[in-house]
C-alpha cells in the first residue's frame, strides 16, 4: 500500500510541483485561478469606468434632467448596483 501511495503522489514532485499541487487543489475546489484572475481584472476595469462616470455625473445634471436622474437613482438603489438588469450608462 505504501508503494502505491508513493507512486500516486510522485507526480507532485519536481520543479513544477507547486503548480501541479495548486492545480489539483483548484480542481477539487471547483475554481480555476486563471478564470478568477480574468474576472477580477474585468471587474476592476468595470469599477474604474463606473467611478469615472459617477465623478462626471454632477457636472451633467441640469434642471431639465434632474427628475430623470432622481428616478434613475431610486431605481438603481432599489435593484442594487451590481445587477445585470440595469442598463449601462456611459
Amino acid at each position: 500500500m505504501t508503494a502505491a501511495l508513493v507512486t500516486y503522489y510522485d507526480r507532485y514532485r519536481g520543479t513544477d510541483a507547486r503548480d501541479r499541487i495548486a492545480e489539483a487543489v483548484g480542481a477539487q475546489l471547483g475554481t480555476d485561478r486563471t478564470e478568477l484572475a480574468r474576472r477580477r481584472k474585468s471587474l476592476q476595469g468595470r469599477l474604474s469606468r463606473l467611478d469615472g462616470t459617477t465623478r462626471n455625473l454632477p457636472d451633467n445634471i441640469t434642471a431639465a434632467n434632474r427628475d430623470l436622474v432622481d428616478r434613475r437613482l431610486r431605481a438603481v438603489r432599489h435593484r442594487g448596483p451590481f445587477t445585470d438588469a440595469a442598463p449601462c450608462i456611459e
